[in-house]
């Protein structure tokens, strides 16, 4: 056990290095930080492991761009280090084998190391190799979670998300300048008008839900994420409640790439999923009463429908940069142009750059088609487990299935923000690993949800539930009647 912590140790310190290497101004204070907090990681890890994981589940659904007090150092890369660290020290016989899934992540995260030493430039593209290291491994970390601790994780996220939907519901209807903001200023936010945004429609503009999430378009993919959850973990009022708040802050995002993600998944669980015809028409009355609830909403209408038209600049640049990608990353195919590009820290670089806005094709254009193919196998072999889920009995499988079908073909082919920004990459890899492996897929039973877990046998009770004998008779394993050997003093026993 302490040579597998060691191990983790070393391998966390090293990347932690990496983030300090960039940051001269704060490193004091980060490496401060780092030794306050130090002993109490080290201390949950080995005592109380599921806080950390808590802890990750918390911060990425409430404070996702936060950062540690004092510091450039993220929240969500401290957390994710955290949750590692505890992972490592698990016992090996909780940890179920590696599947297919597993292997691809494992060689996925190799092939972005090959990537990033060969076309390493300066300690920032080790940062950012560093972060998306730490948020490409928490798949690995969940997936040695037993299935109740990484429900209750999951649970957590879709709590703490509703929470952060709610704040932004409230911002965007009675905070007209950011001033609600302040409060979180501690962790790196920004109050005031810098934090609004907006969508442009000639000389209208639409003000689009942000809250602790910064920008709407990774706010809707943290929210998609949440949905899905929340339908497949949660039941009754809390599952509704849950469902209405968040629905309700997905639409007011404006993001299409969420917006169609969820409404792609729904039919397509409508479609495949086995159903007797009274829950197929429930499920979509359901439905066409969200939808009808969606375009009751004037900006949500005009955004949905002007999609991808004549007066869409989005869709302009989009295409425009997808016709330009092969010249982009001309005589960079095999490594890629690297990992601390400008255009990927910089907004305005960015725009200028006009680089693909297309998850898959990004992954080419940072890490060459060494890294690129490497990520497109895990999206093809979670989309496999997907359409498998789906046609599975269980109900909360086939939820997660749709949702992850609709994030890759919709979303993924959209935006980027999953391969350029850490903490939605951390979304990612927590939906792999929450997809089922394929000992679960392989059994027919249906067995209870997994939104109320099985409540654990209590062992058996022969005579009347009162008095001594109710204390001493008890069935072993092997169905025979024992009673315990009480300790005698001053009694000799014959050898």
């Amino acid at each position: 056990m302490l040579r597998y912590a060691l191990l983790a140790g070393a391998a966390l310190t090293a990347l932690l290095t990496g983030f300090l290497m960039t940051d001269p101004v704060s490193g004091g204070r980060i490496v401060a930080a780092a030794v306050i907090g130090l002993p109490w990681f080290v201390y949950f890890a080995f005592k109380m492991p599921m806080v950390l994981f808590h802890g990750l589940a918390v911060i990425l659904g409430f404070l996702p761009f936060g950062v540690v007090p004092g510091s450039s150092l993220p929240l969500v890369f401290v957390a994710s280090l955290g949750a590692g660290f505890a992972a490592m020290l698990l016992p090996r016989s909780q940890a179920p084998r590696y599947s297919l899934l597993d292997w691809a992540v494992v060689f996925m995260l190799a092939m972005g190391v090959f990537s990033a030493a060969v076309t390493y430039v300066s300690p920032v593209d080790l940062t950012e190799l560093s972060k998306w290291l730490v948020a490409g491994s928490v798949t690995m970390s969940l997936r040695r979670l037993s299935e109740a601790q990484r429900l209750s994780f999951g649970r957590s996220y879709v709590y703490t998300s509703t929470a952060a939907a709610g704040f932004g519901l409230v911002s965007l209807a009675f905070d007209g300048g950011g001033a609600m903001m302040k409060p979180f200023a501690v962790f790196g936010y920004v109050a005031g008008n810098e934090t609004l945004r907006y969508v442009y429609d000639g000389d209208e503009q639409t003000r689009r839900l942000t809250g602790t999430y910064v920008d709407p378009n990774a706010g809707g993919l943290f929210l998609l994420l949440a949905i899905f959850l929340a339908l497949a973990l949660l039941a009754g009022w809390k599952r509704m409640l849950s469902l209405a708040i968040l629905g309700t802050a997905i639409l007011l995002t404006l993001s299409r790439a969420a917006i169609f993600s969820v409404v792609v998944a729904l039919l397509l669980y409508l479609a495949m999923k086995n159903m007797k015809l009274h829950g197929r028409m429930k499920f979509l009355s359901v439905m066409v009463l969200g939808l009808a609830s969606a375009f009751a909403i004037p900006e949500v209408q005009e955004r949905v429908f002007d999609s991808f038209g004549k007066n869409d600049s989005g869709s302009e640049a989009r295409q425009e940069a997808l016709e330009n990608f092969p010249r982009h990353v001309e005589d960079h195919w095999i490594f890629g142009l690297g990992w601390g590009r400008p255009e990927f820290r910089d907004a305005d670089i960015g725009w200028a750059v006009n680089y693909v806005a297309n998850a898959p094709l990004l992954s080419i254009y940072r890490g060459g088609l060494v890294a690129g193919l490497a990520f497109w196998a895990v999206l093809l072999i979670g989309v496999y487990l997907s359409f498998r889920a789906l046609r599975h009995p269980r109900a909360d499988l086939g939820f997660l299935g749709a949702g992850f079908i609709g994030l890759v073909f919709v979303a993924l082919q959209l935006d980027f923000p999953v391969v350029t920004i850490a903490p939605v990459t951390t979304v990612l890899s927590i939906y792999l690993a929450f997809l089922p492996r394929p000992a679960e897929l392989a059994t027919t039973e249906d067995p209870p949800p997994l939104a109320e877990p099985a409540p654990e046998p209590q062992p058996a009770v022969v005579g009347p539930l009162y008095g001594r004998r109710a204390l001493r008779n008890r069935r072993t394993p092997h169905g025979r009647i024992t009673r315990p050997q009480q300790a005698t003093t001053g009694t000799k026993v014959k050898a």
